[in-house]
């Protein structure tokens, strides 16, 4: 694994600046949804490296850039939650790098394991115990 290359399973919501060096084991199409922000293209995908899977989503010239099979060092990404799902984006600010096909594991070795985090996790105990949601900054 690259050095500053996170593992999969230890991605979680609100991380940015995340790098991980993945295999592509599923990837889709490109289409284009309507956000708040206007109509963006977009793809998804599934990656993982020796720790597990995860959702991928490629926005905007990024969309439909992924081939199963390809090993790619994703730089810069950021992770949010959808529907309940840790996911992966890699955005305008991100980078999607051809890898060296053995520095990650071919798609049987990939453990079929995605990662989670508890409903309490960015929770924080105030004043009598009462919680309160900790928003993560994007930071850009």
């Amino acid at each position: 694994m690259s050095d500053n290359a996170m593992p999969v399973m230890r991605i979680r919501p609100g991380l940015n600046h995340v790098d991980v060096l993945v295999r592509v084991i599923d990837a889709r199409e490109k289409r284009s949804v309507v956000t708040s922000t206007g109509t963006k293209d977009m793809s998804e995908a599934t990656v993982g490296d020796e720790s597990g899977r995860v959702r991928l989503v490629l926005w905007g010239d990024k969309a439909g850039s992924l081939k199963k099979g390809q090993p790619v060092l994703i730089k810069n990404a950021f992770v949010t939650e959808f529907h309940g799902q840790l996911q992966l984006n890699a955005g305008e600010y991100s980078a999607v790098l051809e890898a060296n096909d053995s520095a990650v594991p071919d798609e049987n070795s990939i453990p079929k394991v995605e990662p989670r985090h508890s409903k309490s996790e960015g929770y924080r105990r105030g004043p009598r115990g009462s919680s309160f949601r900790h928003w993560h900054s994007r930071g850009y």
